[in-house]
């Protein structure tokens, strides 16, 4: 493949998660990675340097040579940042959450429509092996529950919004997708212990199918849990997000039941994420992840934090 066949893609916003897009994209044999752009110049070069590509001093500089690109920048920027790249024309992947208000994530999809262009969004756990799998067991089955636990310690980058909007929209969104469901209810609890958003937070919901589900998360664990469970009417499932494993349990008994390990084929869930969006822009096709989910995850999640959401 000729540089002229590659897709032109940059990087904004080179904190933890802007390195690895950078990282995955230098990798990527169909793109090219003209640069990235950080405020902080000094991660900006560092990150160019490891990539063999170039750290721009000017948003307009890069933006001027893209078809596409990854926004990585806080949450609280993703609006304005993602609002300059969509009326440049430029197909554009916002990371989780999409925007930090409802109104925000609106106008972005209106616009883009109006633009024609490739808007979605960063929800890479849809990408995990895990989830595939776990569709295809609960297939057929009636659901009852799904109960995420979401923890670990906190991001030193995230200062902008709490736990619930950063991480919690994950989760929300795969229940949502997983239930092929609406939330019908919505309770929390949560509290701030150490920062000015919430840090710890029980969420409780019911989708309009029947199902109920929970997730549990905080910034308080000194380790990463990422784990799902799923009740159906005939089968338990266990999943591990980290480790990409899944254990069925295929009835209920007084009885123990036998566990079976499910055979999955391990992949980085970034990397199929990111050739998904690139696969969508060079067919002009549209994302696996439509903007619009992205908005119920930050709505629901907006609710669970009590904030005006609107």
């Amino acid at each position: 493949m000729t540089t002229k066949d590659k897709i032109n893609v940059g990087v904004i916003g080179i904190g933890s998660i802007g390195k690895e897009h950078a990282r995955v994209y230098s990798q990527l044999k169909n793109v090219n990675l003209i640069g990235v752009f950080d405020i902080n110049q000094k991660n900006a070069c560092q990150v160019a340097k490891a990539f063999e590509t170039r750290a721009f001093s000017k948003l307009n500089s890069l933006l001027k040579n893209l078809k596409a690109v990854s926004i990585c920048t806080p949450t609280t920027t993703h609006y304005q940042v993602a609002k300059e790249t969509i009326k440049r024309k430029i197909a554009t992947l916002v990371e989780k959450p999409m925007t930090s208000t409802v109104k925000e994530g609106k106008n972005l999809i209106k616009l883009a429509r109006t633009k024609n262009v490739c808007l979605t969004v960063g929800h890479v756990e849809r990408f995990n092996p895990i989830v595939k799998i776990l569709e295809s067991k609960i297939k057929n089955s009636k659901l009852i529950s799904i109960n995420i636990t979401r923890v670990g310690p906190i991001p030193p980058c995230i200062k902008d919004v709490g736990v619930i909007l950063d991480l919690s929209t994950h989760d929300i969104d795969l229940i949502r997708y997983l239930t092929d469901s609406n939330f019908a209810t919505v309770h929390s609890v949560y509290t701030k212990g150490v920062n000015r958003h919430e840090d710890a937070a029980i969420l409780i919901f019911k989708l309009t199918n029947g199902t109920i589900a929970s997730i549990v998360t905080n910034w308080f664990t000194p380790y990463k849990v990422r784990k799902i469970e799923i009740a159906t009417m005939d089968k338990f499932l266990v999943g591990d997000f980290i480790k990409q494993e899944v254990v069925e349990f295929p009835h209920y008994s007084n009885k123990s039941s036998v566990a079976k390990n499910i055979s999955i084929k391990k992949i980085e869930p970034l990397e199929e994420e990111l050739k998904s969006f690139i696969n969508a822009v060079s067919k002009n096709e549209k994302p696996a992840v439509d903007p619009q989910d992205a908005l119920k995850a930050i709505e629901v999640a907006l609710k669970c934090t009590k904030i005006n959401y609107q």
